[in-house]
């Protein structure tokens, strides 16, 4: 039998499948679907035990603002201009929803930086530097025209 060479033992050991992390059971149906979906979409080794509170917080966070945006959508047939005792109510009620919807985006926002889940944190620093290299250092178009 051959030997195997340094670099083909590397990608032998290199291509051990990892499971994603199951859910805790501590999140309902919903909240463990959006944990299966967020899981899912990265590598299987890509998060570890440290992750677990943060990516327990954001499912939760995100069926929160799901069923805050279902009320909302509920809410758009509303009358909410008349200035009746009941319209202002139904107004309060929607203007409390808006602001939860707003508070809850920015906590999944938040939750999404701390991962590091946005395009920006996956960017390898190379291939950004090879991006900006490629960029044009003259004037641009635009600056250009209103000179002439």
């Amino acid at each position: 039998m051959p030997r195997m060479s340094a670099a083909a033992t590397a990608i032998t050991e290199s291509a051990v499948f990892v499971t994603p992390m199951e859910p805790p059971a501590t999140l309902d149906e919903e909240q463990a679907r959006f944990w299966r979906e967020l899981v899912g979409n990265f590598p299987g080794g890509r998060f570890n035990a440290g992750d677990r509170p943060l990516l327990t917080e954001l499912c939760r966070h995100q069926a929160i603002a799901r069923k805050v945006h279902e009320e909302l959508e509920k809410m758009r047939e509303w009358v909410l201009s008349a200035e009746t005792s009941g319209v202002a109510k139904r107004r309060a009620v929607f203007l409390q929803l808006l602001r939860t919807a707003g508070e809850e985006t920015r906590v999944i926002s938040m939750l999404c930086v701390k991962l590091r889940l946005g395009t920006q944190s996956r960017t390898e620093k190379r291939v950004a530097e090879a991006e900006h290299s490629r960029m044009s250092i003259g004037a641009r178009p635009w600056d250009v025209v209103g000179q002439q």
